[in-house]
């Protein structure tokens, strides 16, 4: 099982359609199985943000960049979807 970020089409009750970026999580067989409702990319930080500020952005940037060299997922993707999530 791993995860990446992946942008996905989703119909909210209290925004509307959106394209959000989503943590995604697939099965042993690389298949969608799951994902996160949150839709927020961030980084946890402490006092020590200086030195670590380069390897941040390089995350983030790097999650970015997998996220858009992949196609738009629809809830009905995941495995399982039951449509219970707004």
């Amino acid at each position: 099982m791993f995860w990446n970020y992946r942008f996905m089409r989703l119909d909210t009750d209290n925004i509307g359609k959106i394209v959000a970026l989503q943590e995604v999580y697939y099965d042993d067989d690389g298949k969608p199985d799951g994902f996160c409702s949150a839709g927020k990319l961030y980084v946890e930080i402490d006092e020590t943000i200086e030195e670590d500020e380069k390897k941040i952005l390089e995350w983030l940037k790097k999650a970015l960049l997998d996220a858009f060299d992949n196609p738009v997922l629809n809830p009905e993707d995941i495995l399982g979807y039951k449509g219970d999530i707004k």
